[in-house]
């Protein structure tokens, strides 16, 4: 197997490892903070109904807010996992396709690197974006700690991502007499 395809294999295992760590979390602080979850989708059904018309077939908001809960606990949690191994393919194959010019020796440090730039673009698109729709995050009402374990648990998912990447990739990685061909 080339460096690049070493590279996508240790970045879907990476992925995936921080993808089950991240899925994880998403069901327990959604189980921990039911009632701010449920209620911040309250607020989301009653302007949908409101501003817009809508209607739910379960009938009051209250149902309705129940029923986005439990879907979102069990959907974003599949979708984490699902990203984690995207964003995972992602590393996995920027650090192999770069790994010369990439600074540090380390394939760890390297993986940890492009971990962490991947998680600031997608941290600033997250802010920049945040409200647009018309929901803003304050009129919600989230809890504050909600964001603080949101911003934790990405950094030590793609701290994950990063470390299992890299461990990988240094172990499978083309050695250069491997690489020459005639």
């Amino acid at each position: 197997m080339g460096k690049v395809g070493s590279g996508i294999k240790a970045g879907l295992i990476g992925g995936l490892v921080s993808g089950i760590f991240l899925a994880s979390a998403n069901f327990i602080v959604m189980t921990v903070y039911k009632e701010a979850y449920i209620s911040m989708f309250k607020k989301v059904v009653e302007k949908l109904i409101e501003e817009y018309g809508v209607k739910f077939p379960q009938g009051s908001p209250e149902q309705a807010a129940l029923v986005m809960y439990n879907l979102s606990r069990i959907q974003g949690s599949i979708y984490a996992i699902i990203m984690a191994v995207v964003i995972g393919i992602v590393v996995g194959a920027i650090v192999a396709k770069f790994y010369e010019k990439l600074p540090f020796k380390n394939p760890l440090v390297k993986a940890l690197l492009i971990s962490y730039i991947i998680l600031a673009i997608k941290t600033g698109l997250s802010l920049a974006f945040s409200g647009i729709g018309g929901f803003k995050p304050e009129e919600l009402g989230i809890p504050q700690e909600i964001t603080v374990l949101g911003y934790v648990t990405d950094i030590v998912s793609y701290t994950i991502l990063g470390l299992v990447t890299g461990a990988l990739y240094g172990k499978w990685m083309p050695k250069a007499e491997e690489t020459l061909e005639l």
